[in-house]
């Protein structure tokens, strides 16, 4: 027969019943209470850092050394957070002023040349008035004290993701930039026992306050200061180059003397023999490299491919190759060509050693885009679509492997070269050139300021790169009777 179930069993006596009602609701607004705490918690925490990432290199980490100095800095926070550009004077960079610490009178505040809220609102630009030098450098995001960074809800930067609380972050890095040239002075003048005496057969250079490697590998190499007669010609083809015959360089001036073997218009003639006379004359300062052969010219017989896959191979088309000449001159090319507003053109080629590579479009408004092919497949490394007036520039330390260099218009930023004829958005079509080129790595005139770090190669171009060459030209006139 059928059991009958006693009610009592199930919520107990009427009372119980209140209870066990009663006891629900508590837990019920005590878990509406804990959504909202929760929501409040979420809602109230602070921006916090993803990483700070220079224009140019990886993104900064602690004890950096770098040997670029940044034109700016871009602070990335969380995503969601929007910062109020009135607290942006929670972010500041100092600078150690040369002794490598801080928390002494030598401390130099970094002026920010601009500083405001960058593309998206969880990004700050931070943008240096002017280059800046060697020395240990020091980033704080406050989100403490009197102007803490914060977003538009009023919550302050918070360092820590795990435990919220309004913390501060610090970060150091260092520049071993390399040395740059301040001044040439050709033919100097100086007065000896009162009389004026021109030393016809010098010339000195004055160095930043850097001190150089002091010898023949470096600061004291003649092959590293040559003296180019360039026959008042553009091509270098008739250039004559003259070497000096000792190089004297002095850390405490920052200066190094060249002598020459006469007077610079008394100087022979590799042809004639006879004295050059006066002339202009290009000093080329930081390597030992010959002169680079003139670019090469190529035209594409076909359109240029828009994919990986169907991209135009630099040696293939034209039978141009990176490798230098049996003289060690390094090569360049020029391509001219035509794009569509949403047209891609892709060039392949490889390189077998380490250098600078060197990228630039003229003539149209482009964007420009270089891949290093990997064992995943193609990769992006670098792109820019506005360096000078309409061109575009990439110019890169590459080594061994293949590359593809994609140009497009501008606007057309977005296309996948996997997939061919993916481009669109562009804004220009037309002409272009495109001049590609390589230069091996060299030995060069380098810095010892720190010894326990690597030498960094002479500036010479002043460009905040180490590497590049220091050109400069006077002319030189005979004794006046």
């Amino acid at each position: 027969m059928p059991t009958r179930r006693n009610h009592r069993s199930l919520f107990g006596s009427q009372k119980n019943r209140k209870r066990w009602r009663s006891a629900q609701k508590r837990a019920a607004k005590r878990g509406l209470q804990v959504e909202r705490l929760e929501e409040r918690m979420l809602l109230a925490v602070g921006p916090q850092l993803i990483g700070i990432n220079p224009n140019d290199g990886d993104l900064l980490e602690e004890e950096d050394v770098r040997n670029i100095a940044p034109l700016e800095l871009t602070f990335r926070f969380d995503n969601g957070q929007t910062i109020d550009p009135t607290s942006l004077g929670g972010i500041v960079v100092t600078r150690s002023g040369g002794d490598g610490s801080f928390g002494d009178d030598k401390d130099v505040a970094i002026e920010p040349g601009f500083i405001g809220i960058g593309k998206a609102p969880n990004e700050v630009i931070y943008r240096f008035a002017e280059a800046l030098p060697d020395d240990v450098y020091r980033i704080d995001i406050f989100g403490s004290g009197l102007s803490p960074l914060s977003n538009l809800n009023g919550d302050h930067f918070d360092n820590d993701p795990v435990a919220p609380g309004n913390q501060d972050f610090r970060l150091e890095f260092e520049l071993d930039l390399g040395a740059q040239i301040t001044a040439v002075v050709p033919q100097p003048v100086e007065r000896v026992s009162g009389v004026l005496e021109q030393h016809r057969d010098q010339i000195v250079v004055y160095f930043n306050d850097d001190d150089l490697l002091d010898d023949a590998t470096s600061a004291e190499n003649p092959e590293f200061y040559q003296l180019i007669l360039t026959n008042d010609t553009v091509t270098n083809e008739d250039d004559q180059v003259f070497l000096p015959t000792s190089v004297d360089y002095d850390a405490d001036s920052d200066t190094a003397v060249l002598t020459f073997e006469n007077d610079l218009v008394e100087l022979l003639d590799s042809g004639t023999g006879e004295p050059i006379g006066p002339g202009t004359f290009r000093l080329r300062i930081g390597t030992a490299e010959p002169f680079p052969l003139p670019p090469e010219s190529a035209t594409p017989v076909d359109d240029p491919g828009s994919s990986f896959e169907t991209a135009t191979d630099l040696f293939d088309e034209f039978g141009f190759t990176f490798e230098p000449d049996s003289d060690m001159r390094a090569r360049s090319v020029i391509i001219s060509s035509t794009i569509s507003a949403d047209d891609i053109d892709l060039y392949h080629f490889d390189l077998l050693e380490t250098g600078l590579f060197t990228a630039e479009t003229m003539l149209l408004d482009t964007n420009l885009r270089l891949y290093r092919n990997t064992s995943d497949g193609p990769q992006l490394i670098s792109q820019n679509d506005d360096y000078f007036g309409n061109g575009s520039l990439i110019e890169i330390p590459l080594g061994p492997g293949g590359y593809f260099v994609g140009v497009s218009s501008t606007g057309n930023d977005q296309y996948d070269p996997i997939i061919e004829n993916t481009g669109f958005g562009g804004t220009s079509d037309g002409t272009y050139d495109l001049r590609l080129g390589f230069r091996q790595d060299q030995q060069s005139i380098s810095d010892a300021d720190r010894l326990e770090l690597p030498a960094t190669p002479l500036d010479g171009d002043a460009d905040g790169r180490p590497g590049g060459v220091f050109n400069f030209w006077f002319r030189s006139a005979g004794v006046s009777s």
